[in-house]
């Protein structure tokens, strides 16, 4: 059980589906759960409990690399730790962040991508970003959505997640947007990793 928005108790599952991960996202994604066999993934562990102990010195994590091998298990973890310590954070896929900001688009005409992404933004606790580059690098997610993403989190507590490194998303996006991601703990998810999608 954990504390809800009014002060209620409620089931800590309920608490981080509100915060928004899926179900599937939820069960056995904590960092007792995190098998970690070899040096670096007991590495990756060891660096992600240190964030969530608050120990490292930079607010951002970038968490990026090979799918499938465990960067959101990570955050997820990150996310119960706080919240068992009484912390917030939010969640969020990119592709959904970008969703909203179309759909307020089109139900009021003075909506615009970057006053929803600042008021995302302004959420004081822990922001985790996933699945940053999955969405097709036009110039309106570019300008409108990723570079006030990332420009507005710098300096804030803020898991970003990928598939790309830090390369691949100076191709797809820029390196204005690579840049700030720089300012991050950067943890890479190499290939010759174990893949949990796969066992």
């Amino acid at each position: 059980m954990t504390w809800g928005d009014k002060g209620d108790l409620i089931p800590f599952e309920s608490a981080m589906h509100r915060m928004g991960f899926r179900d599937d996202e939820l069960k056995g994604k904590g960092f007792a759960q995190f098998e970690a066999k070899t040096k670096e993934q007991k590495a990756a562990v060891g660096l992600a409990q240190r964030y969530a102990a608050g120990e490292l010195s930079r607010p951002g994590l970038f968490l990026c690399g090979s799918a499938g091998r465990g960067k959101t298990h990570l955050a997820r973890a990150i996310a119960e730790a706080r919240l068992i310590r009484g912390l917030g954070f939010r969640y969020k896929r990119i592709q959904d962040l970008v969703a909203d900001c179309k759909l307020r688009m089109q139900r009021d005409s003075t909506e615009t991508p970057e006053s929803h992404v600042q008021w995302f933004c302004d959420f004081p606790g822990l922001l985790i970003l996933d699945e940053i580059g999955r969405t097709s690098a036009s110039e309106w997610l570019r300008d409108s959505v990723m570079y006030p993403l990332v420009d507005q989190r710098k300096g804030k507590p803020t898991i970003f997640i990928s598939n790309y490194d830090l390369d691949q998303l100076a191709e797809k996006y820029d390196e204005a947007i690579t840049s700030r991601l720089q300012l991050c703990t950067v943890m890479m998810f190499n290939s010759n990793m174990e893949d949990y999608r796969k066992r």
